[in-house]
């Protein structure tokens, strides 16, 4: 691993976040020239889960960085990862009912118990996938160093 890639990765992502969040200023102030009421419903809806968006993005982030470390360094990243899964998973569920509410079928997706069922099972799945993902890594690389390391074996040759 590259001892610039966790500062890459974190400067690339909060370039990402402010580079969003200036688009979403410029998307308030076309509110004001473009009337169309599925524009302002869309734009509303980024406002109102703004605060998830950058959560979300943040945790992504921080567990990319995490993910790059050697070994003892990684172990938080599957956390992470899974924090921003359910963050993620809520922020979905939240566009499902406000796409519910603008189409107007009214399904009432005010399904709790699913919801609920539905972001435990993604945070330990996300969470289990990254330490196995983790202990891969670190065993693949337990291999490759003990290969490195061996002793070439001296080959005998026999006189005619």
């Amino acid at each position: 691993m590259q001892k610039g890639s966790a500062w890459k990765i974190l400067f690339r992502g909060l370039g990402s976040l402010v580079i969003f969040l200036i688009l979403i200023g410029i998307g308030n102030l076309l509110l004001i020239l473009i009337a169309h009421p599925f524009y302002h419903f869309f734009i509303d809806t980024l406002n109102q889960s703004i605060v998830y968006i950058v959560i979300i993005h943040i945790l992504f982030v921080l567990a990319e960085v995490f993910s790059v470390l050697p070994f003892p360094f990684s172990l938080p990243y599957p956390i992470f990862n899974g924090f921003a899964a359910v963050y993620l998973t809520h922020f979905i569920f939240e566009l499902l009912k406000a796409a519910d509410y603008l189409i107007g079928l009214e399904l009432n997706l005010n399904l709790s118990i699913f919801r609920s069922v539905t972001i435990a099972i993604v945070f330990f799945l996300v969470i289990l996938v990254g330490y196995i993902r983790i202990g891969f890594r670190s065993s693949s690389k337990g291999k490759e160093k003990d290969q490195k390391t061996e002793k070439p074996k001296k080959v005998s040759k026999k006189n005619k």
